[in-house]
Parts: C-alpha cells; sequence; structure tokens
C-alpha cells in the first residue's frame, strides 16, 4: 500500500485521518467521479489537474504520458477537457505542459530533459516515437539525417548520455513511418 492515499471530498464533508491527504474541493461534479472496483474515484482529467497543482512540471508531464501509456486519456482529449475546467487550480500548468507546439509524449524524464537542450543547441522540433526503418527512435530530425536515443545500452561508460546516430545506424536511409510531436495532438500511434 503507499504511504499516502489522496482524497477528493466536497468542502462540506468533515474527514481526518491519518495516512490521508485531503483535497477539499467547493464542488465535485457527478462527472468527474467514477467507480473503480467499487470505489468512487476522480476522473483521469480531475485526477491530472490535481496532480498539477503539486507536481512539478517534469513530474506532471510524466502523469500525463503514463495515463497516455495507460490508455486512460490520450493529449488531445486532454487539452479538450480542460475547457470544462477553466479557472481551476492546476489548469493552467496543465495546458502549459499540453501546449501544442512543445509537448512531445515521451517513455522517460530523461526524453522530457532533451527536448530542451536540444532545442538550445539550436536543432529544430524533431519528430519522437517515430519508426526509422523498422526501428522506434526518440528523436528523428529527417530534414538534417538525425536520430538521437535517450537510452543507451546497458554497457555503456555513460549511461545517462543521450546518444546521436546518423539514421544510416538505424539500419540505413533514412525514412520515418509515423508522426512525432507535431503528430502527438492526435494520441500514440501503434508501431508498424
Amino acid at each position: 500500500l503507499p504511504d499516502r492515499i489522496d482524497l477528493s471530498i466536497r468542502r462540506s464533508q468533515g474527514i481526518s485521518r491519518p495516512g490521508l491527504r485531503i483535497r477539499r474541493r467547493p464542488s465535485l461534479a457527478a462527472a468527474e467521479i467514477t467507480l473503480e472496483d467499487d470505489l468512487p474515484v476522480t476522473s483521469t482529467v480531475q485526477t491530472l489537474i490535481d496532480l498539477a497543482t503539486e507536481l512539478s512540471p517534469t513530474a506532471t508531464e510524466r502523469a500525463v504520458n503514463e495515463a497516455d501509456k495507460r490508455d486512460l486519456i490520450d493529449p488531445e482529449t486532454l487539452r479538450l477537457a480542460l475547457d470544462d475546467h477553466a479557472g481551476e487550480p492546476g489548469v493552467r500548468p496543465l495546458r502549459q505542459i499540453l501546449d501544442r507546439l512543445t509537448f512531445c509524449l515521451s517513455d522517460s524524464d530523461l526524453e522530457i530533459y532533451f527536448r530542451p537542450l536540444a532545442t538550445s543547441a539550436g536543432l529544430p522540433s524533431p519528430l519522437s516515437k517515430v519508426r526509422v526503418n523498422g526501428f522506434e527512435v526518440d528523436f528523428f530530425w529527417p530534414d538534417i539525417g538525425l536520430v538521437a536515443e535517450t537510452r543507451r545500452p546497458p554497457l555503456s561508460p555513460n549511461p545517462s548520455a543521450p546518444l546521436l546516430l546518423n539514421p544510416g545506424a538505424v539500419g540505413g536511409g533514412r525514412r520515418a513511418t509515423e508522426g512525432g510531436c507535431g503528430q502527438a495532438a492526435q494520441g500514440r500511434r501503434e508501431p508498424e
């Protein structure tokens, strides 16, 4: 069991127990409550909004990525759902994370940290999570023929350093078969 259980309740309810973190809100719409194993829980949208009030931007982005991986919600659906929550705490930071020009689905914190590093080095926005010559790669710049992998082989002398590859090293040529950052708005696509 977790060290702490988070609860979102209507302000009028007075609950206090050790091991519980309670979020009191003026209201909680019925649409934001669902049942999981016969327990009432907040919707994925409401949970991500709540998390955005207390987590760092990187941790919030990880939560969005994890929700997408688990098929709970995709980034575009989340963007649209935030319109129904305008003005709530957590919505603004979540919108900033989901910016269509900068948000990319990621599998690791290293991928999240790598994007601004690549931008500051003067690289254009890459495609991410694309298939190049049959291999899914983390980042691909088709115009300059560059692939970047943010995970290294386990025996690498520096396993946390990004690996930059010429697409020829990923099977020859440079054929991307799936969209990334620019297409993250439509959700994750299945690999070929």
